[in-house]
């Protein structure tokens, strides 16, 4: 029998394509949003399905990120030098995060409410939760991701440590 080599572990993310992960998975919702604003029948299986797998990534994938920016990552870039436009933005980022988990809130109840007793779809509220979600998310990007790489490794690897063990099953 011939040995075989063992494959190369991957490489573990650094905490900056992870959040940018997340924010894949946001925009990927989003888009499952506007799909069931614009085919808001709530006895079609598919919005039914929609409406389900979207509610459960609205009420647990998106608070961790959020968990990951407030707890994880603002903490830390404040304690760097950083510009008068990042600072804005860092408190930006903040006052939104109220907001969107107010909507959120709401849009989780509607969508539960389809997917159990196939009332009318949350419209409006998934109307001001996409794109105030999608700017938000372009915002992060622009603005405050980019000084993630200039915290030292150590600092780095532990937001990594914080969000992978935010998702670790209990």
């Amino acid at each position: 029998m011939r040995p075989r080599l063992l494959p190369t572990p991957a490489a573990a993310p650094s905490p900056l394509q992870a959040l940018l992960d997340c924010h894949e998975r946001i925009r990927r919702f989003c888009g499952g949003m506007l799909l069931l604003c614009e085919q808001p029948d709530p006895d079609d299986p598919r919005v039914v399905n929609t409406a389900e797998r979207v509610a459960r990534y609205l009420r647990v994938g998106l608070p961790l990120h959020a968990q990951d920016e407030d707890e994880s990552v603002t903490p830390r870039l404040m304690a760097l030098a950083l510009p008068d436009e990042v600072l804005a933005a860092l408190a930006v980022q903040q006052d939104e995060h109220v907001t969107i988990e107010a909507l959120r809130c709401e849009v989780v109840l509607g969508l539960e409410r389809v997917v159990t007793h196939h009332t009318a779809l949350p419209v409006v509220s998934m109307g001001h939760l996409t794109p105030l979600l999608l700017s938000h998310i372009d915002a992060e990007e622009r603005l405050i991701f980019p000084h993630i790489p200039r915290l030292p490794q150590d600092e780095q690897q532990a937001i990594l440590r914080e969000l992978l063990a935010r998702r670790q099953s209990p």
